[in-house]
C-alpha cells in the first residue's frame, strides 16, 4: 500500500488579505509566518497577521510566528488548526503594542510571549491553552483575557523573561470560570 508523506510547508503573510488555498496547510509541521511589513509611509511597521485573513494549519502539529505592534486592520483573523502560537510584541511609533482577539481562532494549544519588549494582550480566548513567556524584556505585561473559560489547571511556562535592566515582567490572567 502506498503511503502519504507530506513536506512541511511553509507560509509568509502579507499585509493584504491572506486566505484560500494559498494559506491553508497539510499533514505535515507546516509554519505561518507573519512578520511585520514596512508601511505605506515607509517609516511605521504594519501587522501582517490582521481581522482580513483566514489561514487554516491542516492537519499535523502547527506553528503561528507572529510580530504584533497594534497596527494594520482590526487583528482578529480567522486561524484554525495551528497548534502554537509564538507572538512577539513591539511598540509602535505611537506607542501601540500588540494585540491579538482569539474570537475566531480554533484548534490553539500554547499561546507563547516570545522576544516581546512591549505589552502582549490575548483577547475573547475561548480555549484552555499552555501560557508561555519566553525572553520577555522591558519592563512588559503579557495579558490573556479568557472569555469565561472554566480553567481547572493553567499551566504556565517562563525561560529567561524579566532578566534586564527593567526587570519583572508580568502575567496577567482574566475571565476564568473555575476552582
Amino acid at each position: 500500500a502506498a503511503v502519504d508523506t507530506f513536506t512541511p510547508e511553509g507560509f509568509t503573510l502579507t499585509a493584504g488579505v491572506d486566505s484560500g488555498a494559498a494559506f491553508t496547510g497539510n499533514s505535515a509541521i507546516d509554519t505561518f509566518t507573519a512578520n511585520v511589513a514596512l508601511g505605506i509611509d515607509g517609516l511605521v511597521g504594519v501587522q501582517t497577521l490582521q481581522g482580513s485573513d483566514s489561514i487554516d494549519g491542516g492537519d499535523g502539529v502547527d506553528i503561528l510566528n507572529a510580530e504584533l505592534n497594534g497596527t494594520g486592520a482590526l487583528a482578529n483573523p480567522m486561524i484554525s488548526n495551528i497548534e502554537n502560537y509564538f507572538l512577539t510584541s513591539f511598540e509602535n511609533l505611537l506607542g501601540g503594542t500588540g494585540e491579538l482577539d482569539l474570537d475566531r481562532a480554533t484548534g490553539y494549544e500554547q499561546l507563547w510571549d516570545r522576544n516581546s519588549r512591549a505589552n502582549l494582550t490575548l483577547d475573547t480566548v475561548h480555549e484552555v491553552a499552555v501560557l508561555g513567556m519566553d525572553n520577555v524584556r522591558n519592563g512588559s505585561t503579557y495579558q490573556v483575557n479568557y472569555d469565561s473559560v472554566a480553567v481547572d489547571t493553567q499551566v504556565v511556562v517562563v525561560n529567561h523573561s524579566g532578566v534586564d535592566v527593567n526587570g519583572t515582567v508580568t502575567l496577567h490572567i482574566n475571565g476564568v470560570d473555575g476552582n
